[in-house]
């Protein structure tokens, strides 16, 4: 009888309630996702703020050698497997076209990073795309959350959103006019800030999608997961990558719009 009256009370559930129950589940998981997201990057940006400016030049480039080093070891490998068919082209457990493209992508982005840093004049630089980067990946995050239908590229990352991506680039703007305010450069360049915003944020979801590429065509999520709700230094750094040469290459105007020389 017992097991009867457990069979019926299971049959008088209907298929809504059933439904808003696992709706409810999903969003006290994205709500606890979303606040272990937030407390990380916090964590990164504060630990990153004090080896910038706490610490010599060459603790940060030491810093971001290690990160490298961790890329290459322990992600890489799970980017670019060394399979059966690849075996006789392989250099330990990474393909030998893994190997080759590791010298492109992403240590010529680190080394530009480095360069920019040893640099007493421009190394400033670092910290407001930091906090930029961060802060387009948090809105969009945030955004695409709340608002997101429409994706972006659902076959490479399902939840990017062009909701997000509109949150995260008016997050950006929004930041630039606040440091360009301070620096009395905002009112004669509205346009360029707009457009400043459009690049770093274009540039950042560029990367984004294509760390998301690397890790669709190899099935895994993430590339680690030593950075709760970020996985590994690649699926934290992937937007700033392709941030970073944007920012070497025209450090000088930079320079100029941020008020460092």
């Amino acid at each position: 009888m017992k097991k009867k009256t457990v069979k019926q009370k299971k049959r008088g559930v209907s298929k809504e309630t059933r439904k808003s129950i696992s709706e409810s589940g999903r969003k006290r998981d994205s709500k606890k996702q979303f606040l272990v997201r937030a407390a990380t990057g916090l964590i990164l940006i504060v630990f990153f703020c004090a080896i910038l400016f706490l610490f010599p030049p060459f603790a940060l480039s030491i810093f971001m050698g290690t990160a490298l080093a961790t890329v290459l070891i322990v992600e890489w490998p799970r980017l670019f497997p060394c399979t059966k068919r690849k075996k006789k082209c392989c250099i330990g457990k990474i393909s030998l076209s893994g190997i080759l493209f590791f010298v492109i992508y992403p240590t010529i982005p680190f080394i530009f990073a480095v360069l920019l840093n040893q640099n007493l004049e421009y190394r400033r630089l670092l910290f407001y795309m930091a906090l930029l980067v961060a802060l387009f990946d948090f809105g969009s995050y945030a955004f695409g959350s709340l608002l997101g239908k429409h994706k972006i590229a659902p076959s490479i990352s399902p939840r990017k959103t062009w909701e997000g991506a509109i949150g995260g680039y008016l997050s950006v703007t929004g930041l630039l006019f606040f440091f360009f305010k301070r620096t009395g450069t905002y009112t004669t360049i509205t346009g360029g800030i707009l457009i400043l915003a459009l690049c770093i944020s274009a540039l950042a979801l560029s990367g984004d999608l294509f760390e998301s590429f690397l890790k669709r065509r190899v099935g895994i999520k993430d590339t680690a997961s030593f950075l709760p709700e970020h996985g590994g230094f690649m699926d934290r750094f992937d937007a700033m990558l392709f941030v970073i040469p944007f920012f070497y290459l025209f450090k000088e105007f930079l320079g100029h719009l941020f008020g460092l020389i």
